[in-house]
């Protein structure tokens, strides 16, 4: 009798087993046929409603980024009781002093292990020797595009001033013991010549490929500083930088200075820009501001990039006044 009663509970649990696992079947059966009419609509054809504010919605508005459309933004440096385009301004208009456009703040950091105790470079011929002084961070060089500027090094000894990247590449240089008031016959093209071969020496030809030149200053009446100043730019489509690098010679063609703080700024322009963006926000800005009213206005006519990478393009505005003329540049994002 025990045995046939285990036997009899052996039979009940496999029927159990059995009718589990059938309607464990049966439930997945079942949701397969409910997501195949959830995706192809019920049997009289219609489509189910989409979920409301998705794609599929009657009522969906795509985003601005999903319409590949830029929003564009004027940062103006004027002041809370001027305004560059009066009350029809199409484009939200905000203070420049919400960017940074240029190297204008320094911020000592450490010195960091790799960094030698002295630094030794040549420049035409002539070596120098200087010692380490200290390394700062610039606000200009963003650590999320331009990392490979920041931070500067700073060496001196005996007039020589001479600030390297992180690559060891010099961005600044500056012998104050150069005689800058002494005359002679260097002329503008061999002053630019020089400069040329400077920046060759420094950063080599295909660096020096991507500048060209574009101002020389000469001084030669002070009573303090007889000098040629040349300056080197890179430009985009056409487009003026704060991408640039100046080489300095007293008129016997002795060098005194390089700064190529900038350099380098504009280097990735080429692709992550075309034509069509700064076109448009040409156009946008252009659209946005019309001459009248006692305004008048230039077109963005310069490339240059904030403190966090990104490329804006700047015009500016003016305004005659009997009190004081009002003149303002005008910063409008690119992309």
């Amino acid at each position: 009798m025990k045995k046939d009663a285990l036997n009899q509970k052996r039979k009940s649990a496999k029927l159990w087993l059995r009718a589990g696992i059938v309607a464990a079947c049966v439930a997945l059966v079942i949701s397969v046929i409910a997501t195949v009419v959830l995706l192809q609509g019920d049997e009289t054809g219609q489509d189910v409603p989409a979920e409301p504010n998705s794609k599929e919605s009657e009522n969906y508005e795509p985003t601005e980024k999903e319409k590949g459309e830029v929003v564009y933004t004027i940062y103006a440096d004027y002041s809370a009781n001027d305004t560059p385009s009066g009350v029809d301004s199409k484009i939200p208009i905000k203070p420049s002093s919400e960017k940074v456009f240029s190297t204008a703040g320094r911020t000592k950091v450490e010195k960091g292990e790799d960094v030698v105790d002295v630094f030794e470079f040549k420049i035409q011929s002539r070596r120098y020797r200087a010692d380490y002084f200290d390394s700062q961070a610039l606000t200009l060089y963003s650590p999320d595009k331009l990392n490979q500027f920041n931070p500067i090094h700073t060496y001196m000894r005996e007039g020589i001033n001479v600030e390297i990247d992180a690559k060891g590449n010099v961005r600044f240089f500056s012998d104050s013991e150069c005689d800058r008031t002494v005359n002679g016959e260097l002329t503008e093209a061999e002053a630019i010549e020089n400069a040329k071969a400077v920046i060759v020496e420094l950063y080599g030809k295909e660096t020096a490929d991507q500048y060209e030149h574009y101002m020389t200053f000469l001084d030669d009446e002070s009573e303090y500083r007889r000098d040629y100043t040349i300056s080197f730019m890179r430009k985009f489509f056409g487009f003026e930088t704060w991408d640039t690098i100046s080489v300095s010679f007293n008129l016997r063609g002795d060098l005194y200075s390089v700064n190529a703080m900038t350099m380098g700024t504009m280097a990735t322009a080429e692709k992550d820009l075309t034509k069509e963006e700064i076109d448009n926000a040409i156009k946008a800005f252009t659209d946005n501001f019309k001459n009248g009213e006692g305004w008048s206005y230039t077109a963005p006519n310069t490339l240059l990039m904030d403190s966090n990478g990104d490329y804006y393009l700047r015009g500016s505005a003016s305004m005659a006044s009997d009190i004081a003329p009002i003149a303002m540049q005008l910063y409008i994002n690119v992309q």
